[in-house]
């Protein structure tokens, strides 16, 4: 980034533009964008300026008003209106209706100042005004801008030299005139779009990091809830029917990892985790949090998505093939089984505070999912009543009966074995078949 940056700085100094390619393209699209009215305006000024060099033609070569009126009265205001509707029309063009401008000005003073025979001082004076106008005023590139320049000074001096035959005094007041008006256009041009492009890196670094702050509250929030952050500066609580709650603890992790380094745990949590997240995104599940070794993620936040208790389930079984391929190849004594519980019932969300921000869920759905992980065995996903109602008709489930916690309290749990074997390619994998897909759809049709 810092390369980059001092590429694009050191690209401006040489008045050549950013050696980025992609970047340079950019921001002539966004200056022609933003500088589109003040070039108009500038077309408009322009016009206005040549054509009151009628009154100052007359008082200095009298008999030169005909032509003068003929030329910046009649001719010009016709080449200006033309080149200032094609702005509208194609308005990525604007640098070449610019040059238009430009040089039809220049020429038509050459013109004046050869038939009107205009003094030398005279014809250098009002071309310098051109000189000065596409380096300060013009929608030009300023590289552009100064191959301009330098072609009009030969052409000028050309002009002076043997049209005119100017004397050599004059030569040397003419050229004080435009060197001077030419220094001035260069610094003013030059500082110009300096500081254009130092306001278009620091508006492009300020949109990157916008962007950058966007995607990390979209990996914090739920995107509805993140829009909603954004546009009033504060997310309300919501009262959510039907929401699957998801829970899955690694067994006896406490006991394995004691003694253990903490940068193998960490890094053997985070590559579990890691792919926990992708699941999660790929079934349209939302992560809750981490809590240890536990991992919680809800489905049905997204109240337009009606199938979140079969994607939990599917996500359930991915999180388990993952953890027990992983086993399988792992030399390392940090290799763990998997507990999950799922239940559904009404939730409260919300973002909690101010300088961290943290969107959670509440209620005793959340409590109910717990306990199912809490009752479930090893390698086994465990599901309430609720739950199981939803995902019947598409997984093979056992019926546990009543299972009673320790708290007293009793509850009916179901392990779920896998998709049912008419509905998937491979039991073993819990790969979904056609006809899988088609039963999912029409529960996502109907709840649609």
């Amino acid at each position: 980034m810092e390369n980059k940056h001092a590429e694009t700085n050191q690209g401006i100094l040489r008045i050549r533009g950013f050696a980025d390619r992609r970047l340079e393209r950019l921001f002539w699209i966004r200056n022609v964008k933003h500088s589109l009215m003040q070039s108009r305006f500038a077309l408009i000024l322009g016009l206005i300026l040549f054509m009151s060099f009628s009154a100052l033609d007359h008082l200095i070569v009298p008999e030169s008003l005909f032509i003068s009126l003929l030329v910046r009265l009649g001719v010009a205001p016709v080449v200006f209106s033309f080149c200032l509707f094609m702005t509208w029309k194609h308005k990525g063009k604007i640098e070449v209706w610019s040059f238009i401008i430009l040089v039809g000005t220049q020429l038509g003073h050459i013109f004046l100042a050869l038939v009107c025979n205009f003094p030398s001082e005279y014809f250098a004076f009002i071309s310098s005004i051109v000189i000065v106008f596409p380096l300060t005023f013009a929608t030009i590139r300023y590289i552009h801008a100064v191959i301009y320049l330098v072609f009009d000074l030969i052409l000028l001096f050309i002009v002076l030299i043997f049209g005119l035959r100017a004397d050599p005094v004059s030569i040397v007041y003419v050229s004080f005139i435009v060197g001077a008006f030419s220094l001035i256009g260069l610094i003013g041009g030059y500082s110009r779009e300096w500081y254009v492009r130092m306001n278009f890196l620091q508006a492009n670094e300020l949109d990157a990091e916008k962007k950058k702050s966007e995607a990390l509250l979209l990996n914090i929030l739920p995107a509805q809830v993140a829009r909603e952050l954004k546009t009033r500066g504060k997310a309300l609580p919501v009262n959510y029917e039907g929401v699957t709650v998801l829970f899955a603890d690694f067994v006896g992790f406490t006991q394995i990892t004691e003694g253990i380094a903490a940068e193998p745990v960490i890094s053997t949590l985070d590559k579990y985790f890691s792919y926990f997240d992708y699941i999660t995104k790929k079934y349209d599940l939302e992560k809750i949090k981490t809590i240890g070794d536990a991992y919680m993620l809800a489905g049905g936040l997204d109240t337009s998505i009606p199938t979140h208790a079969i994607d939990c389930i599917l996500a359930a079984f991915d999180f388990m093939d993952f953890v027990k391929r992983d086993a399988e190849e792992c030399e390392s004594p940090l290799c763990f089984d998997m507990r999950i519980g799922v239940h559904t019932g009404p939730v409260i969300a919300g973002v909690l505070g101010s300088l961290k921000f943290s969107y959670d869920i509440f209620g005793s759905t959340v409590n109910m999912a717990s306990r199912m992980e809490k009752y479930s065995a090893p390698n086994k996903v465990n599901i309430s009543r609720s739950t199981y109602e939803q995902v019947k008709d598409f997984f093979e489930c056992e019926n546990r009966g009543i299972v009673e916690a320790k708290n007293g309290e009793t509850y009916e749990m179901f392990y779920v074995h896998g998709i049912k074997k008419d509905l998937c390619l491979d039991f073993d994998n819990n790969f979904p078949n056609a006809a899988f897909v088609a039963m999912y759809n029409e529960v996502k049709r109907k709840g649609c």
